[in-house]
């Protein structure tokens, strides 16, 4: 396996995968542990690879993509309303709007085929993300379902890694009536502390001995 940055003709291959771990059913309790995505489509995927950061883990064997994680920038923050969403987070410990916009940045989504998802691979990929946002933004947002169907999959990383709850905010869908989504916020320099425990630095290591990234990575 290799991680590296998603180039155009990957687009389809990421509606693939997010079509395989889409939400279908809200009483399909499974889904809570395995994880879910909501927005699915392949416009959306060209526009995320052209203009913020997306990266693909790769088998270098088949050639086929693993898994996908997508991190956006200010641009597209703005752009698509993010932004103004955030800055009415409901019982939010961050303001928001008192932070430097070209500073903000927020992960879209991390998602893997079923058969890769309960392995280390979603941890490798979703580590490699922060660090890489880390290089360029101060402040990372992120935001995962709690209603009608908690998503269950991201909190333990997220935990982990020192992400906070913050907030909450409604969004309504045609097919799907009223979601809710827990906010959450991980700084720079709280990632920097994590950085030092043994768990990260260990990670970090192996990472690099089984070359799944680089020296520049």
């Amino acid at each position: 396996m290799r991680i590296r940055d998603a180039v155009p003709e990957d687009a389809a291959s990421l509606v693939e995968i997010a079509t395989a771990v889409g939400l279908r059913d809200l009483a399909d309790a499974g889904q809570q542990e395995r994880g879910f995505l909501i927005d699915i489509s392949l416009e959306q995927y060209q526009y995320f690879i052209a203009n913020d950061h997306a990266l693909v883990m790769e088998d270098d064997d088949s050639g086929r993509l693993a898994g996908f994680s997508v991190i956006l920038g200010p641009r597209t923050m703005e752009a698509t309303g993010i932004r103004g969403k955030a800055e009415r987070i409901e019982g939010s410990s961050v303001r928001v709007g008192e932070l430097d916009p070209d500073a903000c940045a927020y992960w879209e989504q991390l998602a893997f085929r079923p058969r890769y998802a309960k392995g280390i691979f979603p941890v490798y990929l979703a580590f490699v993300s922060l660090r890489r946002a880390f290089l360029r933004y101060d402040h990372l947002f992120g935001a995962v379902v709690s209603r009608p169907l908690r998503n269950m999959a991201p909190l333990r990383f997220l935990e982990i890694t020192g992400w906070r709850s913050v907030g909450w905010i409604d969004e309504d869908y045609l097919a799907l009536g009223r979601v809710r989504y827990d906010v959450y916020y991980l700084s720079r320099s709280r990632f920097e502390e994590k950085l030092r425990e043994p768990f990260f630095v260990r990670l970090e290591q192996r990472l690099r001995d089984h070359a799944v990234i680089g020296d520049g990575a």
